[in-house]
């Protein structure tokens, strides 16, 4: 199996037919009906179903093809790589995020990172923090920002001080009058939580349990934003992360109140390889997100 093979199969299902393929691949027809041949007798199954002169695509092709088209990404970027090392172009970076941080914490750090590194490139990949476990390694990203704990021997860990969770109520709501909010003053039913494969699940069940509370969720959502959505609509009190609460700044119908008693605290991050020495670019631009973390840690908690 080669490249060739991959990029004959993407090119016929995209165009619809091999003439078309064959005249975007600068191919002729019957090389290209031969790379398909060969293709299907070496992974085994159909790629097409063909009915007079027409090729149809079979669900294996379609499953085929979606992992065929991340290598070709990838072959694709790599030599983007290689032109910018040869042409000695600007430097690029490469990093993973949680969503609770693209929220205000590295759009911040980036801006005064550009300004005094405008040569650099910067590709940030968005993923939730059971993703980055499995994404993160020491050839793919210079270095990722998300929750803690990340148990990996191959890894370094530079922890930002811990946050404390919010509540978010809906203004109206007699609790948006408190001060602070304690789980255990929660009706049952009335929790959006976010999903148990996430730190601040884990953290919100350790303080209810702290309190005697068996919490009764309204809801489980993979996204502290689709949790404060729903609050907007009077569904419930979401417990979120303030990054992204507080990116809800604008919004006339949901208030923020810190927890109290006990407080959930969060832990957060930036993972490196440890075998990896990091660049000059990529330590001054985690100095710069520490210190966003660090303004970002004495700004208001209120109406938001």
């Amino acid at each position: 199996m080669n490249v060739r093979q991959l990029r004959a199969l993407s090119a016929v299902i995209d165009t619809g037919g091999v003439t078309t393929a064959a005249e975007r691949l600068r191919l002729t027809q019957p090389a290209v009906s031969r790379l398909i041949r060969t293709l299907e007798q070496e992974v085994g199954f159909p790629l097409f179903d063909r009915q007079k002169r027409k090729l149809l695509p079979t669900d294996q092709a379609y499953q085929f093809l979606a992992e065929a088209d991340r290598i070709l990404a990838g072959l694709e970027e790599l030599t983007t790589v290689a032109r910018v090392i040869r042409d000695q172009q600007a430097t690029r970076l490469r990093i993973i995020a949680i969503p609770p941080f693209t929220h205000e914490i590295l759009p911040r750090a980036l801006e005064r990172y550009r300004q005094h590194n405008p040569e650099v490139r910067v590709h940030l990949e968005v993923r939730r923090g059971r993703d980055i476990q499995d994404r993160f390694g020491g050839r793919q990203f210079d270095f990722a920002v998300t929750g803690l704990p990340f148990e990996r021997n191959d890894i370094s860990t530079r922890r930002f001080a811990p946050v404390a969770a919010v509540a978010v109520v809906r203004h109206g709501d007699p609790l948006a009058d408190a001060e602070a909010i304690r789980l255990e003053h929660l009706s049952p039913g009335t929790i959006i939580a976010l999903t148990s494969d996430t730190n601040l699940r884990t953290a919100t069940d350790n303080a209810c349990d702290q309190v005697g509370m068996a919490p009764d969720y309204l809801a489980e959502v993979s996204s502290s934003a689709t949790a404060c959505a729903m609050v907007a609509a009077g569904l419930g009190v979401a417990v979120i992360d303030p990054f992204t609460a507080r990116a809800f700044a604008s919004s006339p119908d949901i208030v923020m109140k810190p927890i109290s008693d006990p407080v959930v605290l969060m832990h957060y991050g930036i993972l490196t390889v440890a075998s990896r020495p990091l660049s000059p670019h990529a330590q001054a631009l985690i100095g710069d997100i520490e210190r966003a973390c660090a303004a970002f840690a004495h700004g208001p908690v209120g109406r938001i």
